[in-house]
């Protein structure tokens, strides 16, 4: 289907109406193949139609939804990809979280309202990925959180992110306001057994976070 839209691209046929045609009655294959097609040749104006599909039965055609929609109108649909991050379908919640990412750094507020300790493995791997596309200071609470995490993995993503923080401190001389430094206070007192020591020690000696006493 979509080859013979790229086909007849190059005459004058109206393809967003092709595949919005052949939305209606669409089943199996053919829905996830004519909501990807709208979403190519389409414009704002078909994300309506396309979001309908969100809560579609079938995980394939709300995940061919979200990359429509992230092509067609994505900065109208960050909530509904917020959304789509919780779907059952593990496809469907990584196509909103790549819906989501080129946006994550002007959104730092709902990045910061999906982690939680308590939800879900899935979920928090998400959020600390895009909590790594928020500005500098925005992000060091949050990757120092994810530090202590229950779940090892996302602990071991979240010291990679550290570093990685630490080794592009230089790239900005960027600095925090009161209420980003007092974040991060908060999160090295509680993070600070869970770092290695040399990376304790240099977020205490550069950026002048104290880590929790020893006993």
């Amino acid at each position: 289907m979509r080859e013979t839209a790229r086909h007849y691209r190059r005459g004058s046929m109206d393809f967003s109406a092709y595949y919005e045609d052949a939305l209606k009655g669409a089943r199996g294959r053919i829905l996830p193949v004519a909501l990807r097609g709208l979403g190519e040749t389409g414009t704002h104006a078909d994300a309506g139609t396309v979001a309908t599909f969100l809560s579609h039965p079938v995980a394939r055609a709300r995940e061919a939804a979200v990359e429509a929609l992230a092509r067609l109108a994505p900065r109208q649909h960050v909530q509904a990809f917020l959304q789509s991050l919780y779907d059952g379908s593990a496809r469907v919640s990584r196509a909103a979280f790549l819906a989501l990412k080129p946006h994550a750094r002007t959104m730092p507020d709902q990045v910061l309202d999906l982690w939680g300790h308590d939800s879900e493995p899935r979920i928090r791997k998400y959020a600390l990925a895009l909590a790594s596309r928020l500005s500098k200071w925005d992000q060091l609470p949050m990757l120092l959180a994810a530090c202590r995490d229950h779940e090892p993995s996302i602990a071991q993503q979240g010291q990679g992110l550290v570093r990685r923080w630490i080794f592009n401190f230089n790239r900005s001389a960027l600095l925090p306001s009161e209420s980003q430094r007092d974040a991060a206070q908060r999160e090295m007192l509680a993070s600070s057994d869970s770092l290695p020591y040399e990376v304790a020690k240099w977020l205490q000696l550069t950026v002048g976070l104290t880590p929790r006493a020893q006993k």
